[in-house]
Order: structure tokens, then C-alpha cells, then sequence
């Protein structure tokens, strides 16, 4: 049987960096064997720097770095039948309409606040750490006008996870 033209079962977390897009993006993995996870991050790390990020950044510059990233999320909208984390900034001008376009894109919409605690904690993995808190507010802000054009908008992922399982479940068709 043929899947109608629209049928996209590529799943894209979006969301600012330390909102939970990774630890959100593994437990629905588990809950959706059919669907395989990957993390931006991880698989720029893994498979296409050499090193970490942090690292990358400090020798080629923000800007390497988010050309690389562009390659990768390219290459990776192509797939099917996966959850994908994106980078916290990761999502721009050049990109969202190829994005939303292959992809059902959901935001993470954990509070800046929240995401500002954890970032401030782990320090160490997210090279824009050593931005101001107001800078980083800012930043987010910048970021929020590509957020918002997801096509659906998750901000508890605790309490609302129901809600995330049955917007995949009613794409996938299970």
C-alpha cells in the first residue's frame, strides 16, 4: 500500500540548548522501536568533526561549525522513520522551510530559565556557556521566532509526554 504524498514519519526536536531535546528524544525511541534516534550533536561529533564541539568551535569558529551543521541536517532530512534532536541553534532562515518542509517539527519549549540552570551547570559541552545570561536571553529570543514555527509545541515533557505519543502515533500510523 502506498503512503499518501504528505506522509512524513521523520520526527525533528528543535528547542533551545539544555531544554531537554536529547533525553526527550531517547525515551521516544524506546517507546517507538520503529523509529531510530540520532542527536545532531552526536552524530557531528562522531562522525564529521573529529572532535567535540566545544573543541571545533574554538579552532574553525561559530560560523564552521553551523556550515557543517547546515551539511548535516541536509543530508539527515532525508530520512525516514527517525527522531532527530536538533542543535539548539541549528534552526535559521537558510534551513526552516526545508526543514518543516520534510520533517514534523516539534519544539521543546522548556522555560529559558530552566534551560539557563542547566546550561550554567554543564558548562563544559556547550561552547556558548561562556555567554552572558543576558546575552544568552537574547539569544534565545533570536532563536524563538524559528521555535515557533514547529508544528507542534511540547513544554512539560513529563506531564504532557501523552500528548507528544499520540501526535507520533497518529503520523506513523502503528
Amino acid at each position: 500500500m502506498n503512503h499518501i504524498s504528505t506522509y512524513k514519519a521523520l520526527f525533528c526536536l528543535c528547542g533551545f540548548m539544555a531544554s531537554g531535546k536529547s533525553q526527550l528524544g531517547l525515551r521516544l525511541a524506546r517507546d517507538f522501536n520503529d523509529l531510530v534516534y540520532l542527536d545532531t550533536d552526536q552524530v557531528l561529533e562522531d562522525n564529521v568533526l573529529g572532535c567535540s564541539i566545544p573543541e571545533f568551535v574554538r579552532k574553525n569558529g561559530m560560523d564552521g561549525f553551523r556550515k557543517l551543521e547546515g551539511e548535516l541536517l541536509t543530508e539527515l532530512t532525508a530520512k525516514r522513520d527517525h527522531i532527530i534532536s536538533l542543535g539548539g541553534g541549528s534552526l535559521n532562515a537558510e534551513n526552516i522551510v526545508h526543514i518543516t518542509g520534510a520533517a514534523h517539527l516539534i519544539w521543546v519549549n522548556t522555560p529559558f530559565s530552566t534551560c539557563l540552570d542547566r546550561i550554567r551547570q554543564d558548562q563544559q559541552t556547550r561552547p556558548l556557556s561562556a555567554l552572558s545570561d543576558d546575552d544568552l536571553q537574547k539569544l534565545y529570543l533570536e532563536r524563538v521566532v524559528f521555535y515557533s514555527q514547529a508544528e507542534f509545541q511540547i513544554a512539560d515533557p513529563d506531564s504532557e509526554y501523552n500528548f507528544l505519543h499520540s501526535f507520533i502515533s497518529d503520523r506513523i500510523n502503528i
